[in-house]
């Protein structure tokens, strides 16, 4: 199946291997970690990536997902206070349609108001296009349907980037605010060249 959004193939929303894509790693969330990082960009196999999230459970009501990027390998994660902007537009079960957008910001928010009650989750592909290129800034294409905080279903789909022109090699999916994963798996797939 394709995915109309992504344009990979997938299954329930998700990305398979295949179709272009090479599965890199996959976490099983464990040990309540604050975040998830990937690093490692390999621009000699890869033209792009997708990191795909499922099931992911938090610690704290109404919790924020969002990613930033390194540029020196993870030694470090951008994240001064104007470094990436992103638009959203949100649907929410019985509720109007949401717009929400940050010309700059700390991070790019992925998953927005993520409940934690029994049965409240996040799932979500974000597309990285083309991060080793040194003429344009990174973008990302977001897509993430999850249960809320009030137990509505949510779907987010957006762009985000970070603003300054030049290579990252690695992305870290992360919070707002203090809290932790619970549980979940997360896969980081490779575009082959």
């Amino acid at each position: 199946m394709q995915d109309s959004i992504m344009g990979v193939s997938s299954g329930g929303g998700g990305v398979a291997d295949g179709n272009g894509y090479k599965l890199i790693t996959s976490t099983s969330v464990s040990g309540t970690p604050t975040s998830i990082d990937f690093t490692g960009f390999n621009s000699a196999l890869y033209d792009g990536y997708v990191l795909e999230f499922s099931k992911l459970t938090v610690t704290t009501d109404s919790s924020n997902i969002a990613i930033r990027f390194t540029t020196d390998g993870g030694s470090s994660w951008v994240s001064g206070a104007t470094d990436y902007d992103y638009s959203m537009l949100s649907a929410i079960t019985a509720s109007s349609t949401l717009y929400v957008n940050s010309a700059g910001n700390s991070s790019i928010i992925v998953a927005s108001s993520v409940g934690n009650d029994s049965g409240e989750h996040a799932n979500g592909v974000i597309t990285i296009n083309d991060p080793d290129d040194t003429s344009v800034t990174t973008s990302v294409g977001i897509h993430s349907w999850l249960v809320d905080s009030v137990n509505r279903s949510k779907m987010v789909v957006g762009s985000g980037r970070y603003k300054t022109v030049g290579a990252v090699n690695g992305i870290q999916l992360m919070f707002l605010t203090g809290t932790t994963f619970i549980s979940g798996e997360v896969r980081l797939y490779g575009k082959t060249k």
